[in-house]
């Protein structure tokens, strides 16, 4: 009612000059209509947040126009006349000796105000019986909205272990007892290790770039002098080359110098950062994992020669050596299990026995392969670890199988190399290198170079027997794996092959060429001040969408240690420079970072810390995911419109980024329109931009252009030689492909299927052999009360609370079948084995369960309806949205 007594007010005001501000579909928003909307939030809220408001509620109105335009939904005459006698028949202007006078209605119907508000009902009518319409579409059955609330207000506690296939992988007899035997007599060395305390500070080449350019400029102009056939690419990468160099040899210098002011106890230019007791595995931010075992080597108070860790010099100073107590035992007996087994001397003498008694069982072939470590080279160096490992590796490859020759280059560079026995069937190599090798050597990749903990190694095989028999000793671990594995022959290998064929198969590959045009390439030319007088007139044209939310902006150190946490606030809160700090012990984490951010869409945790901080202020350690967090706030944002001073350069270098976008684009049309085959590409691009991948498995990222997703299958189908149909959108570009070659997807043979075949069963095998393992650990967990001293080596329970249906449980992926199979279970409840992938299998127990009865939700109900029904439409609305053009001006 108080909608339409509103509308016949609108009436009585005469129109204004309109002007279109959005176009939604078939229909047209005009900025009077929008007026007239606006007043219905009058009063309530900020004058940017009223047009806001009023904008979004025009267009959901408009979508729902487009839908029953669609759906043929209209409101008829009689309809509308129907709706103003319930409404308004009893007004004095339509009654006659206190009856409706039908003649007085037909009257005002033919009045210009009359017809007005006749529509205006009409429109409203529409829009009510369009949402009624839709609303019944959505509505759930009474099941339907109970499994719905059931689902959203259930409550769980769980407690579950994720185990390692491999740490189960063990005969089925092994004894937690011995386990927990060997742990208590080795403890010193799992559960402490040897902590560092020391300090440094950094120097960094960038504050020498400007210091060397006249030096570099001296030196290139005297080279050029004396070689004028020098092309300027030469010339600038000669320059570049140069630059470098001086730049490391003024950077050391200075750090050196620097070292002796520190060593004479005299007050530095330069933050000295301190750490806690770290373990000597840790990782240290952007700092080369070098660094802890070099200052290892220290004497304590000794100061270390200024060390070159890639984008400057350090020099370190160990304060203090002591043993430190892991923060997580479960790592440590996690680890001493693993040496336990590996170690253990006790394995079922049958195993042994049948080992000297089918001694041709156990006769492999093996190849003896040389490995040669490349390393980070030395940290002092003047070049880059990468470079020095390019550098050699460069030589390495030339030299293949040339001894002589690779004996020079391990003597020049002090490279470790080993010979070692690889094992290349039945039995896994001890060295998890080593089983890349030999799986290289049985796809016949009998050389080439392989990443080992961040070391670079080089290897080649240098001899092959078919006909090895390992030492008893070397293989007595795996025997009874080995012994299990014996017993399938050659018929079962052939069986398996015929019973899963499909799984077979070679992949699809394409070698692709083509023309890239690259936005960072494209050099369009604007003026700035255009640019910023039409984006100013954008902004104020469209003023309401840029209203905020209550924002801020932060950035963030993530660390795993809590000591080490707290020792960092307090050297932030001593003005020592968030970044550096960041730069040395920051680990990477998902969380955005020095961006203007709403608070509602932080964790909890964070946007309740940031609320309480001023600006610039740093927070406490927060404990967060499996580390620490500490947050520096360095600025707050009220709610309402954003002021187009913080616009203006987000705007220009959208504008730029539209442009350049544009200009590659329309590059790679001319391109596309001229060309029909690959042979005509030279024609029309120029070498800059012609490009061309190696043959490569058609699901992979490609070079240059990514994955090809669902160009994919169409791809597939065309020619060597023939045009893709349209202009690949790349992620920084757009590109015109051509398939050079393909290699369709073919059926392997059982001779080529069989490593693979032999590698799925092993891996079967393995799996059960684990999965019985712990099937058994489950059986005993039921009645044994230390059952945690028992999982403790398997990696722990662990405990997640107030869980919900919809929520994730760390380390699961398919968290919503668990949940959904354990709201069936009761308190108490310990689920069987469940595997979640070929790696890891889980089993949990329910520590507490609250689920709603049906009479909750009856007293709920009405309430939780609405509720539903409201987020169902938003979701419909938003999925129809997508159908539609929508234009905001």
């Amino acid at each position: 009612m108080k909608k339409i007594i509103f509308l016949i007010i609108i009436i009585l005001f005469g129109r204004l000059a309109a002007e279109d501000i959005a176009r939604i579909g078939d229909f047209i928003i005009s900025s009077e209509e929008l007026m007239k909307e606006m007043e219905n939030y009058e009063g309530k809220y900020s004058q940017a947040q009223i047009r806001q408001k009023a904008k979004r509620a025009l267009i959901q109105k408009y979508i729902l126009r487009n839908y029953a335009e669609e759906r043929n939904i209209t409101i008829t005459d009689q309809e509308v006349d129907d709706f103003f006698i319930e409404q308004l028949g009893d007004h004095e202007r339509f009654q006659n000796e206190g009856s409706f006078d039908r003649n007085k209605f037909e009257l005002f119907k033919l009045t210009k105000k009359g017809r007005n508000i006749l529509e205006e009902m009409r429109s409203e009518l529409l829009f009510s019986k369009i949402r009624t319409i839709i609303d019944r579409e959505l509505a759930l059955s009474e099941d339907e909205l109970f499994q719905r609330y059931f689902s959203e207000n259930t409550k769980m506690d769980l407690s579950y272990a994720i185990i390692e296939v491999e740490d189960a992988n063990v005969p089925i007899n092994i004894s937690f007892n011995d386990a927990f035997e060997f742990y208590q007599q080795n403890q010193q060395k799992y559960l402490f290790v040897e902590g560092l305390q020391f300090e440094f500070f950094l120097v960094f080449h960038r504050e020498f770039s400007e210091t060397v350019e006249p030096l570099v400029n001296s030196k290139i102009r005297q080279i050029t002098e004396k070689d004028s056939t020098l092309s300027a690419i030469e010339i600038e990468n000669l320059k570049n080359k140069i630059k470098k160099e001086e730049t490391a040899k003024y950077c050391r210098e200075k750090a050196a110098k620097l070292r002796q002011v520190w060593i004479d106890k005299k007050k530095l230019s330069y933050p000295i950062i301190k750490t806690s007791y770290l373990p000597d595995n840790v990782e240290l931010g952007q700092l080369p994992s070098k660094i802890i075992s070099f200052v290892k080597q220290l004497k304590i108070g000794e100061y270390s020669p200024p060390l070159d860790f890639g984008q400057g010099f350090i020099v370190l100073h160990l304060l203090d050596k002591k043993k430190i107590k892991r923060e997580n035992e479960e790592l440590a007996k996690n680890q001493a299990w693993k040496d336990f087994i590996s170690k253990k001397e006790n394995i079922n003498p049958q195993y042994t026995n049948y080992f000297t008694e089918n001694i041709e069982e156990f006769i492999i072939p093996v190849a003896v392969v040389q490995k040669i470590e490349i390393d980070h080279g030395q940290l002092f160096s003047n070049i880059t670890a990468e470079e020095y490992q390019k550098k050699i590796k460069a030589e390495l490859r030339a030299c293949n199988y040339q001894d002589q020759e690779l004996k020079k280059i391990i003597q020049k560079y002090k490279l470790k190399s080993s010979d070692q026995v690889i094992y290349l069937e039945k039995f896994t190599n001890k060295n998890p290198l080593d089983e890349k090798i030999a799986q290289n050597i049985n796809d016949s990749k009998f050389f080439g170079f392989l990443e080992d903990k961040k070391k670079l190694v080089y290897y080649q095989m240098n001899s092959f027997f078919s006909d090895y028999i390992p030492d008893l000793k070397d293989i007595k671990s795996q025997l009874y794996r080995f012994v299990e594995t014996a017993k399938v022959d050659s018929i079962d290998y052939e069986q398996y092959y015929l019973d899963h064929k499909k799984d077979f198969m070679t992949a699809d590959s394409l070698q692709l060429a083509g023309a890239l045009f690259q936005l960072e390439d494209q050099n369009p030319q604007i003026k700035m001040d255009s640019i910023f007088t039409i984006n100013q007139q954008k902004y104020q044209a469209n003023i309401s969408r840029y209203y905020r939310e209550h924002s801020t902006e932060f950035d963030h150190i993530f660390v795993k240690d809590r000591q080490l946490a707290e020792i960092i606030v307090e050297q932030a809160k001593a003005k020592i420079d968030f970044d550096l700090l960041d730069f040395c012990f920051g680990n990477s984490i998902k969380l955005p970072e020095k961006q203007i951010i709403q608070y509602e869409e932080l964790p909890t945790v964070i946007k309740n810390s940031l609320l309480s901080l001023k600006k610039n202020q740093i927070s406490k350690p927060l404990k967060y995911e499996n580390g620490w967090l500490i947050l520096r706030k360095l600025n707050e944002f009220s709610a309402g419109i954003i002021p187009y001073n913080e616009l203006k350069i987000k705007m220009f270098q959208e504008t730029l980024q539209d442009k350049k976008r544009a200009m590659a684009k329309l590059k790679a049309k001319a391109v596309f329109d001229s060309t029909r085959r690959y042979y005509q590409l030279k024609k029309f691009a120029t070498t800059s931009n012609i490009f061309q991948t190696k043959l490569h498995p058609a699901e992979a990222e490609f070079e240059f252009i990514g994955k090809l997703g669902e160009n994919l299958p169409d791809l597939i189908r065309l020619w060597n030689g023939e045009k893709y149909s349209q202009i690949l959108e790349t992620e920084n570009g757009f590109a015109v492909i051509f398939v050079l070659q393909k290699v369709r997807s073919k059926q392997l043979s059982f001779p080529e299927a069989l490593p693979r075949i032999k590698e799925k069963i092993k891996a079967n095998q393995r799996f059960e052999r684990a999965k019985e393992f712990v099937s058994r650990l489950r059986q005993k967990i039921r009645s044994d009360r230390f059952y945690k001293n028992q999982l403790s080596f398997l990696g722990g329970w662990q405990h997640s609370k107030n869980l919900k249906l919809n929520d994730n449980i760390p380390g699961i992926k398919f968290s919503s079948i668990i949940l959904e199979d354990a709201i069936k279970r009761e308190k108490g409840y310990l689920s069987p084995v469940i595997p979640i992938d070929q790696k890891k299998m889980m089993f949990y127990r329910i520590d507490e369960l609250e689920r709603p009865s049906y009479d909750e939700f009856l007293q709920e109900r009405e309430r939780y309806e609405r509720s539903i029904h409201s987020l169902l439409f938003q979701k419909w609305l938003q999925k129809y949205k997508t159908k539609l053009e929508i234009e905001i001006y």
